[in-house]
């Protein structure tokens, strides 16, 4: 579900996918931290959350889709699995966390497509310029 799109928005979230090379890295990385009994949404907890009064974080997307050159994709991360504000909060939150006009999309992947499933989050593309 798009939330956001700037006005000059090349991103079409339903044609982006990870290349393979990242998809084979992200899976050994899932893999790995299940093989030490570690959910994936533990996992991002304890490393994107840098305090346990945060209930939001953004962060880079460490296994991210392919993208053009210039373009970063990020994430907006919330700690329970459901976005407890209003869309215009998190997009003015997002586009004032960068330089003005450097966030394209704003979007979150439908249930059947996201990977970690009991963390909600947001992606969104920047450019890399602003970030």
């Amino acid at each position: 579900m798009i939330i956001y799109q700037s006005e000059n928005n090349e991103f079409d979230p339903a044609t982006l996918t990870r290349s393979e090379s990242t998809q084979f890295e992200y899976t050994a990385h899932l893999n790995a931290i299940e093989n030490e009994g570690i959910k994936p949404s533990e996992y991002i907890i304890s490393t994107v959350f840098t305090s346990p009064l945060k209930t939001i974080a953004i962060s880079r997307n460490q296994f991210g889709y392919e993208l053009p050159h210039g373009y970063t994709h990020m994430l907006l991360w919330f700690r329970k699995n459901s976005i407890p504000y209003p869309s215009e909060f998190l997009c003015s939150l997002i586009k004032d966390s960068f330089i003005k006009n450097s966030v394209k999309i704003i979007w979150q992947n439908e249930k059947n497509l996201q990977s970690i499933k009991d963390l909600a989050h947001l992606h969104f593309i920047v450019e890399n310029d602003h970030i």
